[in-house]
């Protein structure tokens, strides 16, 4: 009689079954129970369409920061309602990003192109 392994399967083993299209369910007990997902009284999910350029700009600033295109986008959004209020946005020591001021606070009320910043910060370095 041939011995059967209790041993259980690793998730590649199934993963590669399921994916070759073979019956994956013996893997599972069905003893666990569905969950519903956490709900934020404070985040409300929302759609919205992007065209096909708008996308492979979000996919190409995501790539490049090495973050999700969900990140970049709602990164951007926050940059610009903070700049709409006026507030003053703290800069990381060390962004990801390269073009990215390194001053530990800037004002993101007066719009400068990150040419211009590094040209500003460049006369006052020479000043010295």
């Amino acid at each position: 009689m041939k011995k059967i392994s209790k041993r259980r399967a690793s998730v590649e083993l199934i993963a590669r079954a399921a994916d070759r299209g073979e019956d994956v369910t013996k893997f599972f007990a069905g003893k666990g129970r569905m969950m519903e997902p956490l709900q934020r009284p404070d985040v409300q999910r929302v759609n919205v369409d992007f065209t096909i350029e708008m996308l492979d700009e979000l996919d190409a600033e995501a790539h490049r920061l090495n973050i999700s295109r969900q990140a970049v986008i709602k990164t951007m959004l926050s940059r610009v309602l903070d700049e709409r209020r006026g507030h003053v946005r703290m800069v990381p020591r060390r962004s990801r990003d390269p073009e990215a001021p390194t001053r530990s606070a800037t004002r993101t009320t007066a719009p400068e192109s990150s040419g211009a910043l590094r040209r500003r910060n460049r006369a006052r370095g020479a000043k010295k």
